[in-house]
């Protein structure tokens, strides 16, 4: 399977490296007049910027082929036209109408090979008003609604740290292209997916659209709650920072939170006999909890709560979650060897088969580094062919 991937950022990228992970030949498009966004993302190997020094680069390219054609000119446009016939599918994530200025529209595409699947992800989608706006994750959770369900009441609209929406529209988009690819085994027709990153977002907020939609209720912020459970939230331990996150949904888990806090006075009181009553009155027992949990170790409490099988877990840095026994045993982060940034971690995928390894492949593409070999071996140019398409700007 040979994926030709059109991608900048994270949500193409994202998805492309998942696809490659999983054994996908995918071939990296840039152009010297744009070059991938996180080539220039800090942090760089020494603090020092350059083109491949980037170590988020490298963790989102990994597995990767990368050439570098010029699709603004006749010939580089040729030459990824003869990709095409001989790929299955291209990933693109630019602003919606890209593909078609360039003169690559899904018909194009189409009549150089019929079977090819062609994923657009583009912000708003190719259509609709605001189809040509320019999209960032931060702006994606702000017109979805997103933003303003996080945070706490009374603040301001808040964006995750991270951009969240680029990875889960990057997800989704490998099962479309799955999706597409086992069609096309059945019809014989490949297709175009325009996926909207705001369409998938706002399927991440589902239940507040949809009692807005059927019953006019007014979505609330609901912080570390969470209307289906009667307790969650997050709850400090002694020492420095140190917290768990504990959720109750049944009268029968709430017993057992009793018996491990000692069975206190308190708990007996009227406003904590029923669920409806300790939800009235949640903010009197996050303190009430938090205070018993505050006066143990974090080591301790988990125990205790998980020996009378309580959702709970510690809320971890980035750092334990790296070095966690879980997360070696599983090996979820690998070795990312990589000929100038040197040997750092970085995600496995998690579209891990049992039995499979989880080592990467190759490391992420220097700079137009399998042109000869994107060229040569795959499209079958001679050494004055390759020449020939510098000499006319295509490749470079």
């Amino acid at each position: 399977m040979r994926v030709l991937e059109l991608g900048t950022a994270v949500a193409a990228p994202y998805c492309c490296a998942l696809l490659a992970d999983a054994g996908a030949q995918v071939i990296k498009v840039e152009t010297a007049k744009r070059p991938e966004t996180l080539r220039a993302n800090f942090p760089m190997k020494d603090g020092v910027a350059g083109p491949d020094r980037s170590y988020y680069f490298t963790v989102m390219n990994r597995d990767k082929l990368g050439m570098t054609l010029d699709l603004t000119q006749e010939s580089g446009k040729q030459a990824f036209l003869d990709l095409v016939r001989v790929s299955d599918a291209i990933v693109e994530n630019f602003s919606a109408g890209t593909m078609e200025r360039l003169g690559l529209s899904y018909e194009v595409l189409r009549r150089a090979n019929p079977g090819i699947v062609l994923l657009s992800m583009s912000g708003f989608g190719a259509t609709g008003p605001t189809k040509h706006y320019i999209a960032y994750g931060p702006l994606l959770e702000g017109v979805s609604g997103m933003a303003a369900l996080a945070g706490y009441k009374d603040e301001p609209p808040t964006a995750s740290a991270w951009v969240y929406t680029d990875y889960i529209s990057g997800m989704y988009g490998v099962g479309l292209v799955m999706a597409a690819l086992l069609g096309r085994h059945n019809s014989g027709r490949g297709c175009h997916i325009d996926l909207s990153q705001i369409e998938v977002t706002v399927g991440m907020v589902a239940d507040a659209f949809l009692a807005a939609a059927n019953n006019g209720a007014i979505p609330v912020k609901l912080e570390n709650r969470d209307e289906g459970l009667f307790l969650q939230g997050c709850f400090p331990c002694a020492g420095a920072d140190k917290w768990i996150a504990l959720s109750l949904r049944t009268e029968e888990q709430w017993f057992r939170l009793c018996e491990a806090m000692g069975n206190p006075d308190w708990t007996r009181q009227p406003e904590f006999s029923d669920a409806l009553s300790r939800v009235a009155n949640i903010q009197e027992l996050e303190r009430r909890i938090g205070e018993w949990t505050k006066q143990i170790s974090i080591d301790d409490v988990v125990s205790a709560l998980r020996r009378r099988n309580l959702a709970v877990a510690p809320v971890l840095s980035v750092a334990e979650v790296i070095h966690s026994e879980h997360t070696k045993a599983r090996r979820a982060f690998v070795d990312n060897p990589h000929p100038i940034v040197g040997v750092q971690p970085a995600y496995a995928s998690p579209l891990y088969v049992h039995g499979g390894s989880r080592d990467l492949m190759r490391h992420a593409p220097l700079w137009g580094q399998h042109n000869d070999y994107v060229c040569k071996d795959i499209l079958g140019m001679t050494l004055a062919d390759v020449e020939r398409l510098v000499e006319l700007k295509g490749l470079r």
